[in-house]
Parts: C-alpha cells; structure tokens; sequence
C-alpha cells in the first residue's frame, strides 16, 4: 500500500510509513524555497564525435600509466560469478573497467575529473560494489564525452555482470538524507532504456565539475545497462549535497535490485520470459 506526497511541486508514492515519515520531517522543518527544477528529460545529440589524434586527459599519461587496479578485486569463478570487464574506445574516449558485483565497495577510479571521481567512490562504496575504472577522454574539448561515455561502460559493466538476471530482485529505490537534502532514487532491470533525473541543482559547476552533466550520466548509464532509472532531489541547499544524495540514493537502490533472490534463484522475475 502505498501514498504520495508533494515536495517542491512533484509527487513522489511511497509505502506508507516511509511516505508519513516524510512527511512529518516536513512540517517539522523550514524548507527553502530554491529554482524550479530543471527538467532532465533533454534529448542528448546522438553519434556525435570529435575528430582527434590524440585523447588529452588533465592527468599526464606517465601518470595514467601508473594506474593500478585495486589488488582485492578478484574475478570469481564458477556459476555465481557476477563480474564484467569492459573496454570501450571510441575516438573521444577510452575506458577500461572491470567491476564485481558482490564486492567490498572498494574501489580505484580516475576519470580526470575530481568531483565525479569522488561520486564514483562513493556511489561504490554504497553499493557494495568493487570497482577498477579509468577513462582518458578528450577534457580538452568538454567534459561531456568523458561522463556520458562512463555512463554507458558501467550501464554495460552490470549489464554484462547480472547474466540472464535469473534470481535477482531486479527492481530498488532509496530514500537518502544528507543533512539538509533529500533525494530518491527508483531502479528496473527491465532490458528497457528509460531515465529521468531531477537535480535541482542550480549553478553551472560544483567543484570541477559540469553539473548539467549529472543527466548525461544516468542517461549512458540507462542505455548501457538496459534499465530504467529515476533519480529526483526532493529538496536541499546546497548543490553538492544534491548530487551526492542522488549518486547515494541511485547506489543503493541498485543494490537492491541486483541482490539476490534465494525462494526465486531459477526463475527469471519477469512474466514475459525475457528481460
């Protein structure tokens, strides 16, 4: 059973308890009143590229070659196996991954940007993931390719981890508080692409990095992982706690999604035989 409830104009059904709670938490605090949520539902320009002979990272490339994977994250083996190495080059990127689904949240990510390395860790770290990622993308020209162009390689990366999804839960959502922010999070591994991303964030970069940008990712990540995926700030002051939120939020309720279900470890959780 479930009921909704209003924040800054939008509604958002939740189980009840969760959704009362909420709710209590409101009337008890003054929140702010900030922009209007920007829509995160823009269309990307597909199969752009930019011509170059060379990829320049802000990192120097002696320095990319000392690059070294976390030492725990070892491949399992046998039929329980749940981890993918992706390479993925393109003439505006090139990216190398290997991730474990049933890992530590330890992690060893550099992508040339501080700011989005840092939500990578964390969103690992909450997620319960392993996560070795390097990406040395043209951030002479623009941040863009390098963020989208992760989106899609780790979308591939659990894409390629979860199998046949026989067993799994295959759907999650979060509920994070950080500090003054609210944000949620609602995953499906449906094999269908899907996305909307409302941040309200509302200055053009935290730290070193673009926030427009924050759409772009969870877009690559839903073409790449063939899923679905909603991720909304209810409320909050400050920006960088608007990412981070949703980057905690969207971690762990995917790792709900991708746990295992022992009663149903044969059955593929779909009636249509196919995910």
């Amino acid at each position: 059973m479930s009921e909704a409830i209003t924040a800054n104009g939008g509604d958002l059904h939740l189980p009840v308890g969760v959704a009362r709670e909420l709710e209590a938490g409101m009337d008890r605090g003054a929140l702010s009143e900030g922009t209007q949520p920007q829509s995160g539902s823009a269309t990307l320009e597909a199969g752009t590229e930019h011509n170059s002979s060379s990829l320049v990272s802000s990192r120097s490339e002696a320095e990319g070659s000392a690059f070294q994977p976390i030492a725990q994250l070892k491949p399992s083996t046998g039929s329980d196996a749940r981890t993918a190495t992706i390479d993925r080059n393109t003439t505006e990127t090139r990216i190398k991954l290997t991730l474990n689904l049933d890992g530590q949240g330890t992690y060893n990510v550099r992508t040339g940007i501080r700011f989005f390395d840092h939500m990578l860790e964390l969103f690992t770290r909450h997620g319960g993931f392993d996560l070795d990622l390097l990406c040395d993308g043209d951030l002479d020209v623009d941040q863009h390719h390098t963020v989208e162009d992760v989106g899609i390689a780790l979308g591939e990366a659990f894409d390629k981890a979860l199998g046949d999804k026989k067993g799994i839960l295959r759907a999650g959502y979060f509920v994070m508080a950080m500090d003054e922010t609210l944000a949620v999070a609602a995953i499906d591994l449906s094999g269908r692409t899907g996305y909307v991303v409302d941040d309200q964030v509302n200055v053009p970069l935290v730290g070193d990095f673009q926030t427009e940008l924050v759409t772009d990712f969870f877009d690559g990540f839903a073409r790449g992982g063939r899923c679905n995926v909603h991720v909304k700030t209810m409320y909050g002051r400050s920006n960088h706690h608007k990412i981070e939120a949703i980057f905690k939020a969207f971690a762990r309720a995917l790792r709900g999604a991708v746990s295992r279900d022992e009663r149903m470890k044969d059955l593929l959780p779909s009636t249509k035989g196919l995910l």
